[in-house]
């Protein structure tokens, strides 16, 4: 028993020490800065070198950003400058000092909750405040489908988008069958 022991020990360790090796952070090495998906104003930091300044990231690409609040607290509306700041155009009336790193990749805004009149006008308004013709922007109403259904679409269109840049799921609650299941939702994030 205890032979056995020591090998499920040593097989755990091996694992952990694998683990630890491929976290580690060296603090001397030079890390530049993720790629800025979208940004707000600029700030400066002092550095070893000098004052360096860098736009002050809303999100970066390949991380997850959520936007949460209750009810009616214009949570879409926000969603909406945000997709219209990236996308460009004459958006800076509205959206400031918001700014898009979009280098020519496109939004896929995927909405699961509303029917398809309200859901075009959401998306709508993303273009009337850039003042573009869907210049990049996939929009996409999900409530038909069932809850599987919508996590097929989109994992379908995540996977097979050759410029893909910035993903909104709004109501993203919809893409399970109970939100109160945390391995179901756990699995979805």
């Amino acid at each position: 028993m205890n032979i056995e022991y020591d090998e499920k020990q040593v097989e755990t360790d091996l694992i952990s020490q694998y683990y630890l090796e491929s976290c580690y952070v060296n603090p001397n090495e030079v890390i530049s800065h993720p790629p800025i998906a979208i940004s707000y104003g600029e700030y400066s930091y002092k550095t070893r070198d000098g004052f360096s300044t860098y736009p002050t990231p809303i999100g970066t690409y390949g991380n997850f950003s959520f936007i949460a609040a209750p009810p009616k607290h214009n949570k879409t509306f926000l969603v909406s400058l945000l997709s219209a700041a990236y996308l460009g155009g004459n958006s800076h009336r509205f959206t400031g000092k918001l700014k898009g790193h979009r280098d020519g990749k496109c939004v896929y805004h995927f909405d699961t909750e509303q029917g398809r009149f309200h859901a075009q006008k959401t998306f709508r308004r993303v273009l009337d405040i850039c003042e573009l013709d869907n210049e990049c922007y996939r929009t996409y109403g999900l409530r038909g489908l069932s809850y599987n259904e919508r996590i097929s679409a989109i994992d379908y269109a995540i996977r097979t988008s050759d410029n893909l840049g910035v993903v909104i799921i709004d109501g993203i609650a919809d893409l399970v069958s109970d939100v109160n299941n945390i391995d179901e939702s756990n699995k979805i994030v």
